[in-house]
């Protein structure tokens, strides 16, 4: 949706600027230069989104599972790729607490969480080692909630290993990291279009982050 509404106001303000061409020329001008630096941020932004973080090997304190959505109470598949993920890292890390974090920003009356943590349990994930966090509905909120879940049970918050699609890791990490904690990632890969369409939108949604860490 970003991508389109992107490129439809990209070409709302070219006719605009041909509109005015000869009857406004300074306003032009001035729209042309707001064009040109909104392309620029837009277009640094996807690119930063686009290309996330290395992956740096460390032992976390403990790892979160970003949600990406439920459809009739099913992982939506964005969310079903980063569970298969977070069940790969499970095996190869069995003394690593996972935190599936997600509400209900839609009011469809089941969580993010509780949809992740269902899965899990189907495909055989150790529950023992799982905390669910279902209040969280944005990502600021995920990461800050689950700090706060993994400090009640005891548990160091001073780094955490984020696991979640590959547009979303660079905002993710940002945020934890305003949060105070090392950050590193795991990411699933997504198909080029809808990396395409996701990281344009993370663009946008990075202006929310900073303002929400201002």
């Amino acid at each position: 949706m970003w991508l389109i509404l992107t490129l439809i106001l990209l070409l709302a303000g070219c006719l605009l600027a041909w509109f005015l061409q000869k009857r406004a020329p300074r306003l032009r001008k001035a729209l042309l230069i707001c064009m040109a630096i909104c392309i620029l941020a837009v277009g640094a932004g996807t690119a930063a989104c686009w290309n996330p973080p290395e992956y740096q090997d460390l032992t976390p304190d403990y790892a979160v599972l970003l949600g990406g959505g439920e459809k009739d109470g099913q992982p939506a598949a964005s969310t079903e790729n980063r569970l298969f993920l977070a069940l790969g890292y499970l095996e190869a890390m069995p003394d690593v607490m996972l935190i599936v974090t997600g509400g209900d920003p839609n009011g469809n009356g089941v969580t993010e969480a509780e949809v992740m943590a269902s899965w899990l349990r189907d495909h055989g994930a150790d529950m023992d080692r799982i905390l669910s966090e279902d209040r969280a509905n944005d990502t600021l909120e995920n990461l800050k909630f689950s700090k706060a879940l993994a400090e009640s049970r005891g548990l160091q918050t001073d780094s955490i290993l984020i696991l979640t699609s590959d547009y979303h890791q660079t905002r993710a990490q940002f945020l934890a990291r305003q949060l105070g904690q090392e950050a590193s990632g795991l990411a699933c890969e997504t198909p080029f279009l809808s990396h395409l369409a996701a990281s344009v939108r993370e663009a946008y949604s990075f202006v929310k982050a900073i303002w929400q860490t201002r």
